[in-house]
């Protein structure tokens, strides 16, 4: 866990890109796969449910403390942070003896082992158990177990620049990190061994790739452009999203790397008929006879754990495919985009489309 802290500070601390990339590459360098696999994952943004709230956490504090609430509040004004507030306050707080059980451990076993153990234990002893972490722990490590705890753990580092110092270290190419970092993973040895393996053409069935997201246009820049040289397409009232056809498998994925697929079960059939090796790059939307339907529709489907017949029939969808990413099992990106047109009005009359 120091080491971990030690690395949130040098990044969180500076403005300076070069000095991110060096502090982590320096941690994935130096740590072990169990441990750096952890910090990719805190480091990446990647779900956590929160396994304690702030006000939680404030009143094991106050029980423990004799500071009134009122201070606390007027502390936590000044901070702007609670979890970081209580690490402060703690400093001058008498604490119990630090822990054997807990003092000096690793990350890897504070967020496997130690951590979890608050979600099954009674609320007395759920107070007596984190007061124990506190002890245990130095002022700056306090901070990163409330966040992490919260499910509040934010860093100044962007996704790029985390792959960039992955790719720095294990001399990968950046974009074939993306590639195995997108969506959910399990943080384990097994996976971050998978992520660094110098086989670039390993590559787990379900991976989309990358979401290209649209971007300002240069208003001066585009006058000056020769209009044959683009093309234009709607933006229909739905979600992004990408169609996968791998190893007899289908999977949807939204723009957020959420994956979807059982949120849209009517897509199943018509993907399987497109050839293995397919990947679609859409948007789905609702869709009533011969005309879009507004988002409203679209978002009673989202989030769904089951979508029964009686919502598929009051809010009907369709996939309207823009792009062909992959073809016959080949990443095809880096062909020009008429082409991939071609390919995909091909592929779509031939095959049913989804």
């Amino acid at each position: 866990m120091k080491r971990f802290t030690q690395l949130f500070q040098a990044v969180d601390g500076t403005t300076s890109t070069n000095a991110k990339v060096a502090a982590l590459q320096q941690y994935f360098h130096d740590e072990s796969a169990a441990n750096a696999v952890w910090a990719l994952y805190l480091f990446l943004g990647k779900t956590r449910k929160r396994l304690i709230t702030s006000r939680v956490l404030r009143d094991i504090f106050l029980h423990l403390s004799d500071i009134p609430e009122w201070l606390f509040a007027a502390s936590y004004a000044h901070v702007g942070d609670s979890a970081e507030t209580i690490a402060l306050l703690l400093a001058d707080t008498p604490l119990p003896a630090p822990s054997p059980e807990f003092h000096g451990q690793p990350l890897h076993t504070w967020l496997e082992t130690i951590i979890p153990q608050v979600k099954t234990c009674s609320p007395e002893d759920q107070q007596q158990l984190i007061v124990s972490w506190w002890a245990s722990l130095e002022g700056y490590e306090v901070f990163v177990l409330n966040k992490v705890l919260t499910g509040a753990f934010r860093v100044g580092a962007s996704t790029k620049l985390v792959i960039k110092a992955l790719a720095a270290e294990y001399d990968l190419p950046a974009d074939v990190l993306t590639h195995r970092l997108m969506g959910d993973f399990t943080p384990s040895v097994e996976f971050y061994q998978q992520l660094i393996h110098t086989d670039t053409t390993q590559s787990a069935p379900s991976r989309p790739y990358p979401i290209f997201l649209a971007s300002t246009i240069e208003v001066d820049k585009f006058a000056e452009e020769h209009m044959a040289n683009w093309q234009a397409e709607w933006k229909w009232d739905g979600i992004r999203a990408q169609l996968i056809h791998r190893a007899g498998q289908h999977f949807i994925w939204s723009r957020g790397e959420d994956l979807i697929t059982h949120q849209f079960p009517e897509f199943a059939e018509p993907l399987q008929q497109l050839p293995d090796g397919t990947v679609l790059d859409g948007e789905i939307v609702c869709w009533d006879g011969q005309r879009p339907l507004n988002f409203n529709y679209l978002q009673k489907r989202l989030g769904r754990k089951r979508v029964g017949p009686k919502l598929m029939a009051e809010n009907p969808v369709h996939f309207l495919a823009y792009d062909l990413l992959e073809h016959q099992g080949q990443d095809i990106r880096k062909t020009p985009l008429h082409h991939r047109r071609q390919l995909l009005t091909t592929l779509l009359a031939t095959h049913k489309p989804p």
